[in-house]
């Protein structure tokens, strides 16, 4: 049985990554949290280390350029754990980490990429940009990048083949209660396992403190009123966990979101400041920013968004990198197709019997347009006025 300071520590773990909050009541599962809103009516608050932004300074902008704040978070976070390990796709936000610890010559021990490269999904058939290839990004980008970087710097290369773990990965239907916080995608279950590789279950049971690092996220900036605003979306934190975790009793997990950190706020103000000011500089453009916090702002605007943003905010990283779409379903994620389709595997089917579950205990309304193979309507952090 744990005891109550290793409770706290592994508490204050997932609280940095967001939960939910109905009346006095704390979830990590947003499909408890609805739950229990739809039976005592008091309302859900995503809560995102609320204290710590509220607090920081969005008047004015940070005077340090951006490359240097990014800099002095790969060192933060160098300082605190033994061994970093980055998830790294070859996106341009893990990009940018990478750059930020190796061109600033700040240690990074491993990279770490991951997918379910034995199911050979997308290897048979044309080369399209199409989103059921997105983890050829790793043989076709990010392996033979990394390996041309590894010629002048020293980390270790890791390919994690996750098929056979989400073969095994479900357990029952009670999945969508215990593991994932609101994303409902059959991978996600598999995401949350990404500390359990032998190698770095050694270095913990030699005392190292061994930290993930994830590249979330890009801002999106709100033009409301206008006043432009910040806030944080739940279902971009898809490395949040269920309440299953913190039964495991794995207080040797640590997790660290490179961006989106109470650690280091001016990071993501930094970044606002940049957008808002470009934004506010090109009124031709404010359709992009104009109320984005709405549900139907994503299928007009995300992609050019987000294609337009990252080359201010990540000036060091190439844009043209050859990336495939982005997923049209939040439950029904084209890249996880080959479990998806094999509807023969028990585990597709526990995964599906989940879905069944939820789509029958909760009402349309907190699934976008009405159903869950569409997934959770997003709940917003509160809002940070920028400038």
């Amino acid at each position: 049985m744990l005891d109550n300071k290793v409770l706290k520590r592994m508490e204050q773990e997932w609280d940095k990554r967001g939960y939910y909050r109905v009346g006095n009541q704390k979830f990590y599962s947003k499909a408890q949290a609805i739950l229990c809103e739809q039976q005592n009516k008091k309302g859900i608050e995503f809560i995102f280390n609320d204290e710590d932004f509220l607090s920081a300074d969005w008047k004015n902008e940070p005077q340090e350029s951006l490359d240097g704040i990014y800099r002095q978070r790969a060192q933060q976070l160098r300082e605190k754990y033994d061994y970093l390990v980055l998830s790294y796709s070859s996106g341009v936000d893990s990009t940018n980490i990478l750059h930020s610890f190796l061109h600033n010559n700040i240690h990074l021990d491993e990279v770490f990429c991951y997918g379910p490269f034995k199911a050979r999904q997308g290897k048979d058939g044309p080369l399209t940009k199409s989103a059921e290839n997105n983890f050829r990004e790793i043989d076709l980008v990010a392996l033979p990048y990394l390996r041309e970087l590894s010629k002048k710097y020293k980390f270790k290369v890791t390919l994690y083949d996750w098929t056979d773990d989400l073969v095994n990965g479900f357990k029952s239907s009670d999945w969508i209660w215990t593991e994932t916080q609101s994303r409902l995608s059959p991978s996600i279950v598999v995401r949350n396992k990404l500390h359990s590789g032998r190698a770095h279950l050694n270095l913990t049971d030699a005392g190292k403190k061994v930290c993930f690092i994830f590249g979330i996220d890009k801002p999106r900036i709100i033009l409301k009123d206008d006043s432009y605003y910040f806030s944080f979306l739940d279902l971009t934190l898809n490395m949040g966990v269920g309440p299953g975790a913190l039964a495991t009793g794995a207080e040797w997990e640590f997790d660290e979101y490179f961006y989106w950190t109470k650690d280091m706020p001016k990071i993501v103000i930094k970044q606002s400041f940049i957008l808002k000011n470009f934004f506010k500089n090109n009124p031709s453009l404010k359709c992009y920013v104009q109320d984005s916090h709405m549900a139907e702002w994503s299928a007009k605007y995300s992609t050019s968004y987000f294609n337009l943003i990252k080359k201010m905010l990540y000036p060091t990283v190439n844009p043209n990198i050859w990336q495939t779409n982005k997923i049209s379903s939040l439950t029904y994620t084209e890249h996880d197709n080959w479990f998806i389709k094999d509807k023969d595997l028990a585990a597709n089917k526990l995964w599906r019997s989940g879905l069944f579950e939820l789509q029958r205990a909760l009402k349309p309304e907190y699934f976008n347009q009405g159903t869950v193979d569409q997934g959770f309507v997003g709940s917003w952090s509160k809002w940070y006025k920028i400038g």
